[in-house]
């Protein structure tokens, strides 16, 4: 059982002691023996004053009219009076009434057992009544009131006022913890009944509490906390009694009780558990501001300051908003904060806010519940609270952390004033107050990327709007940039800042093809930079066309995606045009490659050259106009044009023409490039010979020659090395052959002297005779047969020659 606990009962055990019923208490009072005449073996006649008594006339009240009028237990009676118990005085037992008798008898023998089995912590009774006295001396002039009785006087005047006493302590007395014991029962005093220890605590509750009320009373008070202490079973754990403030409050509320009444200490609980630390402190700045001469406002510390708002307030970090601001400015404010004697914690929460330089009390009251308040310095708060920028929460409030702050104030400042810029960190910082994911393509990180973002924002109404808007979807959703288009926005501002200073972090040498890509131009365009398509070989690299030439183009850092993506297609379809195309040409004595009959060409394909650059994506190659012979293709492939040759021979008057045109997006630009040339016979190759004799009539000369061509297209004069030496053997006379390295094409050329010619051998047969009628035929380049001015006359037989047909071959 607590402290506590026991002085609440003791106090009321002894208040309900002195209050119990006449006979309870009794109890104290009873020996252990009687001096009664009346044996108990016989029935005697009930007397006239037993009868007046209320006596009943049966032998049961016979008998006890007998103990009375024999004063059985007359001393008894006589004991039960002579203290301040609540019981009517007697001279003995004569006095009391059949149901006061009665009542007394049972009270007797119940108190008697009950101190006999030692229960309740006394030894006798003459110990438990003697105790008993001490504690009603002690207390007589607390309880004089209570118990009906007045204070110099011994005993109570009369029954009533016994009885009334009685009802009084009982319900004191019932209040302790210790039941009371079986052969006590309740309608007898529980305070016969209860350990003795208890009677200790009511009593010296009573007095403590008559004491504490006493030292409030006084001018000035002079409550303490050993007096406050003293009362027992008074909680004070919720308060703190070492503070003098609350002393002071406590005194002020108790000196408004009745030490009369008021003696249980639950009767001061409401007291001590209104002596908050806030409303201790609350009324104690009142005080100080309506009574400042008892209550100087010395006493305002930061601690009662602290005390008097709540919610964890912090004084000192208020003050130290502001340098100039102490506890003593404070002080000195005190009497004219308007704050009254009653102040509310609000109240004095608005006055220190508004003192410390706070615009207002609503923006102390925004800053105290911004949860990142401690960071932020009175300036910056003050800028924060008034912003109208919307992630702020608008003007009135300030919703962000103070580094957001800072970052969304650098933002301000750089949106009007292109010398300033924000940081990665301040980006990072705006996103995460606007809740908002930049793309993953933004990298705060990167400086060319931090770049672009303060030349974005620069001009911007809503800074922080801006900043969200020009690396994400925006917020909600809406008013942003799709991924595709800040890369575009990156890349423009990237290639217009190295156009215009080439310097720094933007210098020709950053440009990467995946610039190219991010700029927006098409696959084939960015795949074509990407290659090495370019130079006057058209072989080097073509993105060095673009780095080259960019530090001379007309962009700057605010030129549009579709500007640069512009330049940079133009300067493609120049330098293709202007250095590639420029610096080509068709050979002048192309030639072919490949051998028609060799054992590895199974498809005797003999190949003829075409343009550089034709298998580049920046180019379309294809013939132009007519091509001889018309089976000709094209392979750009691989590289050349194509012809099969299927028996080897010769191919003479080949010719083509390849168009090379730009491909690349804008460009309209073509370049033709003619070829002409003869493709020779496979060295593994063999001519179809045939052996031809004619009359005697003709020219020996002349006659084979124009008889060969004659024949029809690809016939000609055999030369000697292609006829082979059977042929010879087997033919007669003298034999007729093609001069070396001629062919149906070759004009005949007549000398100045007999037999001189270009065209055949055995020149003996020949006759210069440029007027004869017998004149040396040709064929001219479309293979149309000519008359060439030689001539010769008629004469000569039995000459042999051979004509072979240069255009069947046939591999060996």
């Amino acid at each position: 059982m607590s402290i506590y606990k026991h002085k609440i009962q003791l106090a009321l055990l002894i208040i309900t002691g002195l209050f119990l019923s006449p006979f309870a208490e009794a109890a104290f009072r009873t020996a252990k023996t009687g001096k009664g005449k009346f044996d108990g073996s016989s029935i005697s006649t009930i007397t006239s004053t037993c009868v007046t008594n209320g006596f009943p006339s049966d032998s049961a009240g016979a008998n006890l009219c007998q103990e009375v009028t024999a004063g059985t237990y007359d001393s008894d009676c006589t004991n039960w009076g002579l203290d301040q118990s609540p019981v009517v005085s007697v001279s003995n037992c004569s006095g009391l009434s059949y149901s006061q008798y009665t009542s007394f008898k049972t009270a007797l023998g119940q108190a008697t057992l009950a101190i006999t089995s030692g229960g309740n912590g006394f030894t006798s009774y003459t110990e438990q009544k003697s105790y008993f006295d001490i504690y009603l001396t002690n207390t007589k002039a607390i309880y004089a009131n209570q118990l009906g009785y007045n204070a110099t006087s011994d005993h109570n005047t009369t029954y009533e006022a016994a009885a009334s006493a009685v009802s009084n302590l009982q319900t004191q007395c019932s209040n302790s913890d210790t039941s009371p014991l079986t052969t006590c029962s309740s309608s007898i005093s529980n305070c016969a009944c209860i350990p003795k220890s208890e009677y200790e605590n009511i009593a010296s509750g009573a007095v403590a509490i008559a004491a504490a009320l006493d030292a409030a009373d006084n001018t000035p008070h002079t409550l303490t906390k050993a007096l406050i202490d003293d009362i027992v079973d008074l909680d004070t754990s919720s308060i703190d009694l070492t503070d003098s403030n609350v002393i002071d409050y406590l005194a002020v509320q108790f000196a408004t009780l009745d030490s009369s009444t008021t003696t249980q200490p639950s009767q001061l609980t409401s007291y001590v558990v209104g002596a908050t630390a806030r409303n201790v402190a609350l009324w104690k700045i009142g005080k100080m501001v309506s009574d400042s001469t008892n209550h100087p406002s010395s006493g305002l510390t930061e601690a009662l300051i602290d005390n008097a708002i709540g919610n964890s307030f912090s004084t000192s970090d208020t003050l130290a908003l502001d340098s100039t601001k102490t506890i003593n400015t404070l002080r000195t404010a005190l009497s004219s904060s308007g704050l009254g004697s009653s102040p509310t914690a609000s109240a004095v929460q608005d006055w220190v806010g508004t003192h410390v330089g706070f615009a207002s009390a609503a923006s102390f009251t925004a800053y105290l519940a911004n949860s990142d308040s401690s960071n932020f310095t009175l300036s910056n708060w003050s800028s924060c609270y008034s912003s109208t920028q919307s992630t702020t929460g608008g003007a009135g409030s300030c919703t962000l952390n103070n580094s957001n702050w800072n970052s969304v104030a650098s933002a301000i400042a750089a949106v009007s004033d292109t010398s300033q810029d924000i940081t990665a960190s301040d980006a990072t910082n705006i996103l995460s107050a606007a809740s908002v994911t930049a793309h993953s393509f933004f990298d705060s990180s990167n400086a060319v990327m931090m770049g672009y973002l303060n030349n974005c924002i620069s001009g911007q109404s809503d800074a922080v709007d801006a900043v969200v808007n020009c690396v994400s979807s925006g917020s909600g959703g809406s008013g942003g940039i799709t991924e595709a288009v800040l890369k575009k926005n990156v890349t423009a501002f990237k290639l217009g800042k190295i156009a215009a200073t080439n310097s720094g972090t933007y210098t020709t040498s950053t440009v990467t093809q995946s610039d190219m890509v991010n700029i927006g131009l098409g696959s084939h365009e960015s795949g074509i930079i990407g290659q090495n398509y370019c130079g006057t070989s058209g072989n080097s690299s073509c993105l060095s066309v673009i780095s080259s030439a960019i530090a001379s183009a007309s962009l700057t850092a605010d030129s549009s995606p579709t500007a640069v993506q512009n330049w940079i297609n133009s300067t493609m379809r120049s330098h293709f045009q202007n250095t590639v195309a420029a610096n080509q040409s068709a050979p002048s004595n192309p030639t072919s490659s490949g051998d028609a009959c060799a054992a590895s060409n199974t498809t005797n394909t003999v190949t003829m050259p075409i343009p550089g650059g034709c298998d580049h994506s920046s180019w379309t190659c294809t013939f132009q106009g007519s091509k001889s012979p018309s089976s000709l293709t094209l392979d750009v492939t691989d590289g050349n044009v194509k012809l099969a040759v299927s028996g080897g021979g010769p191919v003479n008057g080949v010719s083509y023409t390849i168009r090379k045109s730009l491909n690349y997006t804008g460009g309209s630009y073509y370049k033709d490039f003619a070829y002409s040339l003869n493709i020779p016979a496979s060295s593994n190759a063999s001519a179809n010979v045939q052996l031809t004799s004619h009359t005697t009539s003709g020219n020996h000369a002349i006659t084979p020659w124009n008889n060969c061509i004659n024949k029809g297209l690809g016939w000609e004069l055999a030369e000697s090395a292609e006829v082979s030496t059977s042929l010879k053997n087997a033919a007669s006379g003298t034999k007729v052959y093609a001069a070396a390295n001629t062919n149906a094409q070759t004009v005949p050329s007549c000398g100045s002297s007999w037999g001189q010619n270009n065209i055949v051998t055995a020149w003996h047969t020949w006759r210069n005779h440029g007027h004869r009628p017998h004149k040396a035929k040709y064929r001219n380049a479309a293979n149309t047969i000519v008359t060439s001015a030689c001539g010769t006359s008629a004469g000569g037989t039995g000459y042999s020659y051979w004509c072979r047909n240069a255009a069947t071959y046939t591999c060996n």
